[in-house]
């Protein structure tokens, strides 16, 4: 992401203070194979994006959960909730890296039900109505390069992190069997499981 392939994030010298945030680049799915998938999104227009006030180049980090420079809230914290806390009272995580909003919730079942329910979800008290599956590229924003993959706050909270979470981007129409594994090591990427899954919820926080 961030220009630097997929997964890998920015860190370096930066400087000043501010809002600065960068979405992970596009999957380059094309081809739909249902409602709510990865390319159904991009066709309406879920991803584009407005970059910040603050140059993109200002968007790094210091360590996986640490920004070089503040983010909204005054603080270097990567992920806050909409208080800038790490409280997460409201079931919502802000990545201020990406821009991303992340649901604390997530349901177990198929893959039709994963992009069906995160739809229909109305965001926990924070009451947000325009949740979806996130595509690999999203998912791949918060996995740690390491076999840690999701185990760490604040997702080793509120997730199962040794289970597997599907994602929208499909290669093929057994769309059924795609899923993330959440413990993965650095060289994996999409697992292919013909059970269940679970289905997690991501949303534009900053547009």
């Amino acid at each position: 992401m961030f220009g630097l392939g997929l997964g890998q994030v920015s860190m370096g010298s930066g400087g000043g203070s501010g809002i600065a945030y960068q979405r992970p680049l596009l999957t380059g799915q094309t081809a739909s194979y249902r409602t709510g998938d990865d390319a159904w999104q991009l066709a309406n227009n879920t991803y584009d994006y407005t970059p910040p006030a603050y140059p993109v180049s200002y968007a790094q980090l210091d360590t996986f959960t640490t920004l070089i420079s503040n983010n909204a809230f005054g603080n270097k914290n990567r992920f806050t909730d909409e208080n800038g806390l790490q409280v997460y009272g409201s079931t919502y995580i802000i990545d201020h890296l990406t821009g991303l909003g992340w649901s604390t919730s997530r349901t177990y079942g198929n893959w039709n039900d994963a992009i069906d329910t995160a739809a229909a979800y109305l965001g926990g008290t924070s009451g947000y109505s325009d949740y979806r599956t996130p595509n690999t590229a999203e998912m791949e924003s918060i996995f740690k390069g390491d076999s840690a993959g999701l185990n760490y706050a604040p997702f080793s909270t509120f997730w199962v992190t040794s289970a597997n979470y599907y994602h929208s981007s499909t290669t093929n129409t057994r769309v059924a069997t795609e899923n993330y594994k959440s413990n993965r090591d650095d060289r994996g990427l999409a697992q292919l499981k013909t059970s269940g899954a679970y289905g997690c919820r991501v949303r534009n926080h900053y547009t």
